[in-house]
C-alpha cells in the first residue's frame, strides 16, 4: 500500500510540475506563435499563456518597429551628361549606399508563415543575414538603371525604385 501511494505521489508531482512549467508569458510589447512539435499552431498575444511543457515551445515576436543596418551596398550606376544635354559626358560611378530596413512583423495568422522563415526572430543577426543579399540585390538593381546624379537629386524616386524591386 505504500508502495503505491508513493508511486501515486511521484506521479501526481511529475504531472503538478508538468503543469507549472507549461506557463508561458508573453509581454505587452510581443506576440508569440505556439510551436506544437516543429508546427506553428495559433498565434497568442500578450498576457499568461499555458502550453504543454515538452511538446510546445513559444517564438515570440516584438510588435516594436525593427531596425536592420546593413553593410555598405557599392552601386555603378550608368554613364550621364553634364549637364542635361550639352554633350560632356561622364562615366560610370561607384556610389556605396548604406540601406536600413524599418519593419514589424505581423500581428494577425500571417505570423504563422512567418515561423517557417525565421527560426529565432528576436536575433538580429540573423535577421540581417536573411534580408541582406536581398536588399542588396534591390539596391544595385536600381542604381545600375540611373545616374549617380539621379540618385543623389531624387533620393524619393530611387527609394520608390528599390521598394518596386523588392516587392
Amino acid at each position: 500500500m505504500a508502495m503505491i501511494l508513493s508511486i501515486f505521489c511521484s506521479i501526481l508531482g511529475v504531472g503538478i510540475t508538468l503543469f507549472v512549467l507549461g506557463f508561458r508569458i508573453i509581454r505587452e510589447n510581443e506576440n508569440g506563435v505556439i510551436v506544437r512539435l516543429g508546427k506553428p499552431t495559433r498565434v497568442v498575444h500578450s498576457g499568461l499563456r499555458w502550453t504543454f511543457f515538452p511538446i510546445d515551445r513559444v517564438a515570440r515576436f516584438t510588435t516594436q518597429l525593427i531596425n536592420l543596418e546593413f553593410r555598405v551596398a557599392g552601386i555603378i550606376t550608368e554613364q550621364g551628361e553634364f549637364p542635361p544635354n550639352s554633350g560632356i559626358k561622364y562615366g560610370q560611378a561607384n556610389v556605396g549606399v548604406e540601406p536600413t530596413l524599418y519593419f514589424r512583423w505581423p500581428e494577425d495568422n500571417s505570423l504563422l508563415q512567418t515561423v517557417k522563415i525565421v527560426a529565432n526572430p528576436e536575433d538580429i543577426s540573423s535577421l540581417n543575414n536573411l534580408f541582406e543579399e536581398t536588399i542588396l540585390n534591390a539596391f544595385r538593381s536600381a542604381g545600375g538603371c540611373v545616374t549617380w546624379r539621379e540618385i543623389v537629386r531624387d533620393r524619393k524616386d530611387f527609394s520608390a525604385k528599390v521598394l518596386n524591386n523588392l516587392t
